[in-house]
């Protein structure tokens, strides 16, 4: 009986490390780091909606570990140093904020392929963008 028990034990030892070695792809979060492509910005004293077909441009941002990197039309127009800071305040329903080196600050809310840049002032804008 003990046999039996250890031979089991053994196989599922076996493939507990089988199952391990398998290569899949383990996706981890990815956060605010990436590629995010402009959508629309909502808000301004009358509540307009700009997108990239009403302002005849696009934006795209780039998010890495160290920096924040926009382009409009595909040219960059700035490259900055920023950082994430968790507060107390809970405005727009989040309380993470994107901190730039030049002082702009951004409350936001990420998903996996959504980004949410609120600016932080009365009649400011909201900025929509999609992950490529």
């Amino acid at each position: 009986m003990k046999n039996k028990q250890a031979l089991a034990l053994v196989l599922g030892g076996f493939l507990v490390l089988a199952a391990c070695r398998k290569e899949t792809a383990c996706e981890q979060p990815r956060g605010i780091q990436g590629e995010w492509v402009w959508k629309k910005s909502v808000g301004g004293f009358g509540g307009w909606t700009l997108t990239p077909e009403s302002e005849m441009r696009t934006q795209t941002l780039k998010i890495d570990d160290f920096f924040y990197e926009e382009y409009v039309n595909d040219s960059l127009v700035q490259r900055v140093e920023y950082d994430l800071d968790v507060r107390d305040e809970n405005y727009f329903g989040t309380n993470q904020y994107l901190v730039l080196e030049t002082g702009t600050e951004y409350a936001f809310k990420v998903s996996d392929s959504t980004l949410e840049l609120y600016e932080l002032c009365f009649d400011c804008f909201t900025h929509y963008y999609e992950r490529k």
